[in-house]
């Protein structure tokens, strides 16, 4: 069994290891907060200003583009005719 001295002696760079690993650690965690707020607020407002921009004219989406899946493909073609498969713009 090690002496007092012994494990006072060792702590030393256990701690020093540890806190400064656990410093580390809290530092990286709200540096990705942060970039990760900042990404989902980027896309919230873009997302936003495509949404107002459309409402106002002008842009048109048209939300029957979708990946090539079969009932989505039979229910686009019933919905949409097929001369507006793209996004327009009409800026003045």
């Amino acid at each position: 069994m090690p002496s007092t001295d012994e494990v006072l002696q060792n702590a030393g760079p256990f701690g020093y290891q540890l806190g400064f690993g656990g410093l580390a650690g809290y530092a990286a965690a709200r540096a990705l907060q942060t970039a990760g707020r900042i990404g989902l607020v980027l896309a919230g407002g873009t997302f936003v200003a495509l949404q107002g921009l459309q409402y106002s004219g002008y842009m048109t989406v048209n939300w029957c583009v979708t990946p090539p899946r079969r009932a989505c493909v039979r229910a686009c073609v019933r919905l949409c005719p097929p001369s507006i498969y793209r996004v327009t713009t009409a800026f003045p």
